[in-house]
């Protein structure tokens, strides 16, 4: 259907008439977090968010292009949602050589919204009746639709008892990657050896894209005074501006299915990408 530019380009020319796609999608995330020797981690978080996944345009060409059977497609995809949302509590204890003990009650806030789209067009040849090709060029950018980008933001708190002593720190971070841009290519084959069989191939090349990357925070320290000592406080702020590059690996899928009848189909398909071969670049 309309949504095989996504899923396998070559699907494209089964289409007979011209179709539009809309999809929704609502993506939630539940996550624990544990340590053996730090039961005050234990906890449970989630994260949810709804937006628009996908929206095409597929028309066939009416006409035949050097005999063949051509389908044209425009379509928009939000490849990545990267919501998540947690807290954490973490505590230390620590003691000198003279018997001074040093504790540590932290509190991290990690926050994180934002995405990754495409604006994507897409085209499939019918090569003979049962074997069609297919490729869709993805261009990662920002569009109506989403802002091509993501935020963090860490937070962190702490209160340290040392001796006599209290020293209260809290210091924030929010890292922003805007306007990512980058290229790939999506390739499908669609083979039918029989009327009730189908076998599907898709290969998605690397890319590298680049993000406006900034970073502005603060780190606050402040000593309560206490007996022997006295008080101050220290604020330093940071900011960083700077080029980033992004590096996303190919992926390689194989799906089947088979048609029972006009009303009943079954598929299975199976994607393997290489995530060991992801990584940022500043």
């Amino acid at each position: 259907d309309a949504t095989a530019a996504s899923w396998n380009p070559a699907g494209l020319v089964q289409l007979e008439r011209p179709e539009i796609s809309v999809v929704g999608a609502f993506n939630g995330v539940s996550e624990s977090f544990g340590a053996d020797f730090h039961p005050e981690v234990d906890s449970r978080h989630s994260a949810r968010h709804t937006d628009l996944n996908f929206l095409s345009v597929v028309y066939p060409l009416p006409v035949l292009v050097l005999g063949r059977n051509v389908t044209v497609s425009i379509s928009y995809q939000h490849k990545y949602d990267f919501t998540r949302d947690f807290v954490l509590d973490y505590h230390t204890a620590a003691a000198n050589s003279r018997g001074a003990v040093l504790n540590n009650l932290l509190e991290l806030d990690f926050r994180q919204d934002g995405g990754l789209s495409t604006l994507s067009p897409a085209v499939a040849v019918e090569l003979t009746h049962r074997l069609s090709l297919g490729a869709t060029l993805n261009l990662w950018r920002s569009s109506l639709f989403a802002d091509n980008g993501w935020t963090q933001t860490t937070e962190n708190r702490a209160v340290a008892i040392y001796g006599g002593t209290t020293i209260l720190g809290d210091s924030r971070s929010r890292e922003r990657y805007e306007d990512f841009e980058g290229e790939n290519l999506v390739l499908g084959l669609l083979w039918n050896p029989t009327d009730r069989w189908s076998l599907g191939l898709r290969y998605d090349t690397a890319f590298t894209g680049e993000a406006k990357y900034r970073n502005r925070g603060y780190r606050m320290q402040v000593n309560l005074p206490g007996l022997g000592s006295r008080g101050f406080l220290s604020v330093t702020p940071s900011s960083k501006h700077e080029t980033r590059h992004v590096r996303f690996p190919d992926s390689l899928a194989l799906g089947v299915a088979y048609r029972a009848n006009d009303r009943f189909t079954l598929s299975l398909d199976v994607t393997r990408t290489d995530w060991n071969d992801f990584y940022v670049q500043d």
